[in-house]
């Protein structure tokens, strides 16, 4: 998650409009009782069609009914009381993702996206080291009602594989201890090792989405490739696919 910082509510808007293909999923506005240029600055973030659909946080002292009470805000803005608790600010963060547009319908849909017994025999392994993607993509594989374990390096990844059968990884590429690639590599070597007549299907999560980068995912031994932002239902899609197209193992 890359995230810009602005020095002032003057600059929120011109810094939205220069951003081509308005990449910004969302904005995080610090608040303050009777504030009127905050005040304004969301009302014109709300009337125009460009950017009214990006998910808004105000940081504020007064509590959520005061806050609500003081100034008319939207139901669909969330406020976060200060002094900031990383925790609840992650919460509204991540449930801020989950009203994007596009989003919701997806997630919603989740089960519909897979057969039936689809969702009965499959248990994913995730590897993802971010909080935030960890919950993520928990609530997609919750809502297509999958099995799943979660891990946080590439080391918890392969020894959850030697230990537990799972019929699909989805492996971040970029972790600490040991990235998806090397837990690749060994994974893969493991199955050689280990003479496994089953392929474990390993589909990478990466924010890079160029060729060079899907080229160096299939080269250590991915199937398959899932940018990020993560959509539900290419990768509900994905995990489908992979594993029709193999024996799972019993």
């Amino acid at each position: 998650m890359s995230v810009q910082h602005v020095a002032s509510l003057a600059k929120v808007l011109p810094t939205l409009e220069e951003s081509p293909g308005n990449p910004f999923r969302l904005i995080i506005i610090n608040f303050s009782p009777n504030d009127f240029e905050a005040e304004m600055l969301v009302r014109r973030i709300q009337d125009d069609d460009r950017f009214r659909e990006i998910p808004l946080i105000f940081l504020s002292p007064l509590s959520e009914d005061l806050q609500r009470k003081s100034w008319r805000i939207p139901e669909r803005i969330r406020c976060v009381t200060k002094p900031i608790s990383c925790s609840l600010l992650l919460d509204s963060v991540v449930q801020s993702f989950f009203e994007l547009p596009g989003l919701p319908d997806s997630l919603s849909s989740a089960e519909s996206l897979l057969s039936p017994a689809t969702v009965q025999l499959i248990h994913v392994l995730v590897a993802e080291d971010n909080r935030i993607n960890r919950i993520v993509i928990s609530e997609i594989l919750k809502k297509a009602g999958l099995q799943y374990t979660l891990t946080e390096n590439g080391q918890e990844a392969l020894e959850a594989v030697k230990n537990t059968p799972f019929d699909v990884v989805l492996m971040d590429c970029q972790m600490p201890l040991m990235d998806g690639y090397e837990a690749t590599k060994q994974i893969r070597q493991w199955e050689k090792e280990s003479l496994r007549s089953y392929r474990l299907p390993i589909i990478a999560l990466t924010a890079n989405a160029t060729t060079e980068d899907e080229a160096k995912c299939l080269a250590v031994g991915m199937d398959a490739y899932c940018s990020k932002p993560i959509d539900a239902a290419k990768l509900l899609d994905l995990i489908q696919s992979m594993w029709l197209k193999v024996s799972p193992p019993e």
